[in-house]
């Protein structure tokens, strides 16, 4: 939805504050699925990091949220 607004404001689609909060929740999800393969190598730091970035997610799709409801609200 967030895209065929700005497409339809005539805005970059790309540019958006909606369209990078959405890149590093993608990204930060993609990096959190790998963690796990190295938990019996890398112990408690892995998932110390696994949990840290687990927040760091939700933290990135709560402002992706809200940033679309921002877009939504200025159509």
């Amino acid at each position: 939805g967030g895209l065929v607004l700005l497409s339809f404001q005539g805005q970059d689609i790309l540019r958006s504050p909606h369209a990078a909060t959405g890149l590093v929740a993608i990204g930060a999800i993609i990096v959190q699925a790998i963690l796990p393969t190295f938990f019996e190598m890398g112990g408690k730091t892995s998932r110390d990091a696994h949990a840290y970035l687990g927040t760091a997610t939700m933290v990135a799709l709560f402002s992706h949220l809200a940033t679309g409801i921002q877009l939504g609200l200025s159509f």
